[in-house]
């Protein structure tokens, strides 16, 4: 039987990210996340660095424990559409599924992810 174990929703504004943006991404992008940065136009950038951050910011807020640092941030990958946990990750959510949800308008980005647990 599965059961929901936690949900969390955050937003923000892209414009958060149009100073320091390659700050941003040295910051909380895993090593597949910046593939994928570096592969769009400027334009879309601060999107993509708000659709990662309120995806993590949502995590965190669905598990109910702070992220240790921004090592374990980076123990995520934003692969459209899902948030997909690291190997290392993985472990610690063993039989905890992931789901997410990204909606956004007019420069402002609005995510929700949802874990679920089948015992």
């Amino acid at each position: 039987r599965a059961s929901i174990i936690g949900h969390g929703i955050d937003m923000v504004l892209e414009s958060r990210f149009e100073r320091r943006r390659e700050k941003w991404s040295e910051t909380i992008l895993s090593p597949k996340e910046k593939e994928i940065y570096n592969g769009l136009l400027d334009r879309q950038k601060c999107n993509y660095l708000a659709k990662v951050w309120v995806l993590k910011e949502a995590f965190v807020k669905a598990r109910q424990q702070p992220i240790q640092g921004m090592r374990e941030a980076k123990m995520f990958s934003y692969i459209s559409p899902n948030l997909v946990p690291n190997e290392e990750m993985k472990k610690r959510l063993l039989g905890v599924n992931i789901h997410c949800s990204l909606s956004d308008f007019k420069g402002c980005v609005i995510g929700s992810v949802i874990l679920e647990t089948n015992t």
